[in-house]
């Protein structure tokens, strides 16, 4: 059995930074791809998950049962980093979690439970299990400040491979420093550690905070209508195909603390209390965006042709704003970012998704149509 190591040791991998020529071209800016697709468990939650399962491995012990509630990713992550810490892990999915991912978590030595019912049952069976065993602890897929400190981790990365990526694709003056981060935006964990990491980074080097950019599909979109109010907002509909992004509400803390950034450029501070909308430019540091499923299905399979490897359609959501090109000069009017964009399209993979799948979105949606809605306008109506 495996030791569990006294101080945390990343059980996720440094994944590539690549510059995207064609997205480049497409958008006017400097493009690249943070692909998270390369994680072992096929998605960024390895990040977080990791790091809470070992935090609470460590508390425990040996005998350690670790126990989730998720759609596929999130037990997936959990799943593997359980294996390499060698502890139990059990993971509750609900009836739409698909065969071969059921089967990937049992390859890891999980023990999986189906539930006929969506997320509010596995979520409170899970509980249940944890109730039971006086050795278990509940791996929340986005809540818990062991979850964000985890996500933290591909701020650092960025900032470690931006020049390098630039100077190989022979952009002029290389830097570490990204004006503008995007990604897809499910309960909100992951973007908090963004949010986290970035604010973080500014404090230290005194420049002008990276404006993070969230993007949610339309119909399980609680993150972006939350933003766009004065209210955290409940979500109950999730007719959305993005299945990865859809939850009935997101994490308070994190929209929260995405108000708080908009605002300042750092999540210190956020409270309850931390009211307004994100649009205008009062709150310069943070974009919602929310796309129809068509757009993020276009963006998708496009994506999906320049990687080489299936792209989910809730991963295709974060590449949606450097798909059109409005969307990032709307930013810049409304925001004061720069003329010319370094921008990071976190890819941030997942496993709902298949070669069919692909070639369903590319017949489907072909370019893309339907609503983008930035920060409450609407910016794309195709």
């Amino acid at each position: 059995m495996p030791s569990i190591p006294s101080t945390y040791e990343p059980l996720h991998i440094v994944t590539p930074l690549i510059y995207s020529a064609p997205l480049s071209q497409h958008s006017g800016h400097n493009v690249f791809l943070k692909l998270e697709t390369k994680q072992i468990s096929g998605s960024f939650k390895a990040r977080g998950i990791g790091r809470a399962c070992w935090a609470a491995a460590h508390r425990i012990g040996p005998n350690a049962h670790l126990v989730v509630a998720s759609g596929g990713n999130a037990g997936l992550a959990a799943a593997l980093c359980s294996q390499k810490l060698g502890v139990k892990c059990t993971v509750f999915v609900h009836k739409k979690t698909q065969p071969p991912i059921i089967e990937r978590m049992k390859g890891y030595g999980a023990e999986v439970n189906v539930s006929d019912s969506g997320w509010e049952t596995v979520d409170r069976l899970a509980r249940e299990c944890v109730a039971a065993d006086p050795n278990a602890h509940y791996v929340h897929p986005f809540v818990g400040e062991d979850v964000v400190r985890g996500h933290v981790s591909i701020v650092d990365e960025i900032y470690d491979q931006l020049e390098g990526a630039m100077r190989e694709a022979g952009l002029e003056n290389p830097t570490d420093r990204p004006d503008v981060v995007s990604s897809a935006v499910g309960g909100g964990g992951f973007i908090r550690g963004i949010m986290t990491g970035l604010g973080e980074r500014a404090a230290a080097d005194g420049r002008r905070p990276t404006h993070v950019v969230g993007v949610s599909a339309m119909g399980g979109d609680p993150w972006g209508l939350s933003l766009e109010t004065d209210h955290d907002y409940v979500d109950g509909a999730n007719t959305s195909l993005a299945v990865s992004l859809n939850c009935i509400m997101c994490s308070t803390l994190a929209i929260d603390a995405a108000r708080q950034y908009a605002r300042t450029g750092s999540v210190e501070g956020a409270t309850p209390e931390t009211h307004g909308s994100t649009a205008g430019k009062d709150a310069p540091y943070l974009s919602s965006v929310r796309a129809d499923d068509a757009q993020c299905g276009a963006a998708a399979w496009q994506a999906t042709d320049e990687l080489g490897q299936p792209i989910e359609l809730s991963t295709g959501a974060a590449v949606v704003p450097v798909y059109h090109p409005q969307v990032l000069e709307h930013m810049i009017k409304e925001k004061g970012l720069p003329e010319k964009l370094k921008v990071i399209v976190v890819v941030c993979g997942g496993s709902r998704v298949d070669e069919k799948d692909i070639e369903v979105f590319r017949e489907k949606y072909g370019k893309g149509y339907g609503q983008v809605v930035v920060d409450g306008a609407v910016v794309v109506d195709a």
